[in-house]
């Protein structure tokens, strides 16, 4: 991607703007409206021009973002690749569902399971990939109780192939977790790892 080579706008005796553009404006023009600015007189750029680079300017701002954002993406999906390989490898008792979604069972019960609609009272620990740990329940020693139609994608599907009294852990896929939005304290694109122990399921 080319690199910006022109700051300024648009300028005239009432209002600055000043926005980077990777396009070419002619430098006579250029100057005579810093001069015009400084001198109290009209822009040299016209109303026409001016609109006509806003346009310009919200065009390319939106390639950039989504270029932006299709590069994470690719760079995210390269990463959880790379960790589930070594996951597999490191533990064959890891298992993995046709949506992506990779999990360990620590140890299983015999109670109910949770379907949809249902409460679930449950402990649990979200870290990344890194193993830093972003949000938990035990820190406060007080399951949470929630309806599970209220849970992300990833963790709701995990969480039903739970008996009640399971252990499990989830490596939950960006595209399973937050996606490209992200969340409090979950940047864009993040894999998250889900420790849940399932107490309890409610209709």
């Amino acid at each position: 991607m080319p690199t910006p080579r022109l700051v300024i706008l648009y300028i005239n005796a009432r209002k600055i703007t000043i926005c980077v553009l990777l396009l070419e404006i002619d430098k006579n023009i250029l100057l005579k409206s810093i001069e015009n600015c400084l001198n109290g007189n009209e822009s040299a750029l016209d109303d026409s021009t001016y609109t006509a680079l806003l346009e310009e300017i919200r065009i390319m701002m939106v390639i950039n973002e989504r270029t932006k954002m299709q590069e994470a993406s690719e760079t995210a999906k390269k990463q959880e690749e790379a960790f589930f390989k070594q996951l597999k490898e490191k533990d064959p008792d890891v298992k993995v569902t046709a949506s992506g979604l990779h999990y360990k069972v620590l140890s299983n019960g015999s109670g109910r399971k949770p379907f949809n609609g249902c409460r679930v009272r449950f402990h649990y620990k979200a870290s990344f990939a890194d193993g830093t740990v972003f949000d938990q329940t035990y820190n406060v020693r007080k399951p949470i109780l929630t309806v599970i139609n209220n849970i992300f994608p990833g963790l709701s599907e995990g969480m039903k192939l739970m008996n009640e009294k399971s252990h499990f852990i989830f490596y939950i896929p960006n595209h399973l977790a937050f996606g490209g939005q992200g969340t409090e304290g979950v940047p864009p694109y993040s894999m998250v790892i889900y420790e849940i122990e399932l107490f309890e399921v409610l209709d």
